[in-house]
């Protein structure tokens, strides 16, 4: 019954219920019995002096058979208009007079009639000591002649008679109990079934999951807390989702960019091992080979850095650098693809000298990554501009070029692992799609940022790079300044 949140969720609700039925009319209950009792004790309290002066009269101040005849029928007059028993003491507490209905009673313990015979008005619930088989309400009335006390007017309600109207409350109340508790079943059991057909759904698509279905969503139809974990849920699917497309992307990419530099050296080598390529060629496809094989040692390179970014362990040794003297130094590392592609290029630095706080190899990394990108994908003759500058307690480092550029839609992307876009893929076969990668990854270890624009150039010479509009393609990113 307990074992699933449903059977919890309602079952608990139903005892909660009960309890709260079962504390209300105990309460209820013992109220009105306090109000009954409270009502009675007034209703004798009212009739115990006319009680009291009937007794003067007829027996004290006037006697004989006659008068203790009438005194007797009054007696019981009074205890049938009461619902009650009377009987009278003496100043000893012997009983002398009492209505019909009392039997053989001649004396009550004297703790039980001292008070009222002290001279006070007394209200008891109990059985007298024994005088009564059940307990009775005893309202006792001192009778005082030529203020003195002479004795006392004892009326007493049976129990049974001071809670006659409690049965039929009772049943009223266990008729009106059950209807209520049938409704509430039933409106709860709708609503425990409302909160967990969700979580069962959830779990459905959990199983799915777990098996390998990324596909599974769960229908949200409310915005309760249950809603609110089923959109989180999907929101979770689609992470994995994605997750495991970008997983199959990228064991699809790395096989892709293994294989090529793997079958391009293995070829050459074989070729020349077999004599099918000539010896006065052979320095020249070896020089292939040993540039697919720096391209091999640098993915390899590149995906071991990844995946200690991936788990943390990519450490950073932080210190200061003239980040103006690590961007001249690559620069000249540049020279020779810049002379081939008779690039115009610029520096421009702010300061001779601008120290960053930050990884220098690090930092170098994405330098190197954004200069080999902008001499990569610039037109020929086109121009090259590398900038450095401070603002605001950050350097800045731009570098701009000037080629076909990158695409609105393309640009959200470039950041991915392995993304290439469609001109780079036909154009270039040198890169692995890592680069900017890495790059943004370093800065954002660094705690800086990456930012790319590229726009159209307007003050294009007419005839000039006809093939593609010509665009200047910036990509700025920050340091920390020492």
């Amino acid at each position: 019954m307990f074992k699933t949140i449903f059977g919890r969720l309602l079952w608990s609700n139903i005892l909660i219920l009960l309890i709260s039925f079962l504390l209300t009319g105990l309460l209820f209950f013992a109220l009105l019995r306090s109000y009954a009792v409270s009502q009675k004790a007034e209703a004798l309290k009212a009739a115990a002096p006319k009680i009291a002066q009937m007794t003067i009269s007829l027996q004290i101040e006037n006697g004989g058979s006659v008068y203790d005849k009438v005194f007797a029928n009054n007696l019981d007059m009074f205890a049938d208009i009461t619902g009650s028993l009377i009987f009278v003491t003496n100043s000893e507490g012997e009983v002398y007079a009492k209505s019909s209905g009392l039997k053989s009673m001649k004396s009550v313990q004297k703790k039980y009639t001292e008070e009222t015979l002290s001279g006070k008005i007394t209200q008891e619930l109990g059985t007298m000591g024994g005088v009564f088989s059940s307990p009775v309400l005893t309202v006792g009335y001192p009778l005082a002649y030529n203020d003195q006390v002479i004795g006392g007017v004892f009326l007493n309600v049976v129990a049974p008679n001071a809670d006659r109207n409690q049965s039929a409350l009772l049943k009223l109340f266990l008729a009106t109990a059950s209807i209520a508790v049938l409704i509430a079943f039933v409106i709860m059991y709708l609503i425990s079934l409302r909160m967990t057909k969700p979580l069962g759904s959830i779990n459905k698509a959990a199983r799915n999951i777990a098996s390998g279905n990324f596909k599974a969503r769960v229908r949200v139809t409310t915005r309760d807390e249950i809603g609110q974990l089923g959109a989180t849920f999907n929101y979770m699917a689609d992470s994995l989702q994605q997750l495991d497309d970008v997983q199959t992307s990228f064991v699809a990419n790395i096989s892709h960019e293994l294989r090529t530099p793997m079958t391009t050296i293995s070829g050459f080598i074989e070729n020349i091992l077999n004599g099918t390529i000539p010896k006065e060629r052979q320095s020249e496809y070896l020089e292939i080979a040993l540039s697919e094989a720096k391209r091999l040692a640098r993915l390899v390179c590149d995906m071991l850095d990844i995946s200690k970014m991936s788990v943390g362990q990519y450490a950073l040794d932080i210190k200061p650098f003239d980040v103006a003297e690590l961007i001249r130094l690559i620069v000249i590392q540049f020279e020779a693809a810049i002379d081939d592609a008779r690039l115009d290029v610029s520096v421009d630095f702010q300061n001779e000298h601008m120290m960053a706080l930050a990884d220098k190899d690090a930092i170098s990394r994405v330098v190197t990554n954004l200069m080999d990108n902008a001499v990569k994908f610039s037109d020929p003759a086109g121009r090259l501009e590398i900038k450095a500058f401070s603002k605001d307690k950050k350097i800045y480092v731009a570098i701009q070029n000037e080629g076909e550029g990158i695409d609105a839609q393309d640009i959200p992307y470039i950041w991915d692992r392995f993304y290439k876009t469609d001109k780079s893929r036909s154009h270039n076969k040198t890169g692995t799609g890592l680069g900017l990668y890495l790059s943004k990854n370093i800065l954002s270890m660094h705690g800086q940022t990456i930012a790319v624009q590229s726009t159209d150039i307007t003050d294009q010479e007419p005839g000039t790079n006809p093939n593609h509009p010509a665009r200047r393609t910036t990509f700025i990113f920050s340091l920390e300044k020492a």
